[in-house]
C-alpha cells in the first residue's frame, strides 16, 4: 500500500462509498462536482481501498455496492467531462487530462477485476504511482 494503511473489508468499503457519494463533503465526487477540484489523495484512497477489498475477497465476491460505487465515479467523471458537461469549461486542459487518466485507471481496474485478473487490474495504477 502506498498511501493508506491496510484496511479490512468494511473499512475499505466505507472509503469507496465515501468517495462516490455526491453529498459527502469530504469525497472525490463531491469536491469534483461542487468545487471543480480533482483530489489526488482521494483518488489514491479509492484505488487502495479497492485493492484492499480485492486482497481480502476473491473478485466474484465483490459486493454490488462496491461495484456500484466504482461505476458511479466512472459514470459521473465521464458525464461531467463531456462537451458542455459540468466540468467542460471549468477545468484546465491539464486538469481534464488528469481526470480522464484517473477515470481510465478506475475503469481498467474494474474491467480486469470483473474478468478475475487481479494481477492485471492494478498494473496501470501502479505505473501511475511510479510516475510512468
Amino acid at each position: 500500500m502506498k498511501g493508506i494503511k491496510p484496511l479490512n473489508h468494511e473499512q475499505a468499503k466505507r472509503y469507496i462509498i465515501k468517495n462516490s457519494n455526491l453529498d459527502n463533503e469530504i469525497g472525490f465526487l463531491y469536491l469534483l462536482k461542487n468545487n471543480y477540484a480533482i483530489n489526488t489523495e482521494y483518488f489514491i484512497e479509492i484505488m487502495e481501498a479497492l485493492e484492499n477489498v480485492v486482497n481480502e475477497l476473491y473478485y466474484k465476491e465483490l459486493n454490488g455496492e462496491i461495484l456500484k460505487c466504482i461505476y458511479t465515479i466512472i459514470f459521473w467523471c465521464r458525464s461531467w467531462l463531456s462537451k458542455d458537461g459540468l466540468l467542460d469549461k471549468r477545468l484546465t486542459d491539464f486538469q481534464k487530462e488528469k481526470l480522464i487518466s484517473y477515470t481510465e485507471i478506475l475503469e481498467e481496474t474494474l474491467y480486469y477485476l470483473l474478468l478475475g485478473n487481479k494481477e492485471e487490474a492494478f498494473w496501470r495504477y501502479n505505473e501511475y504511482l511510479d510516475g510512468r
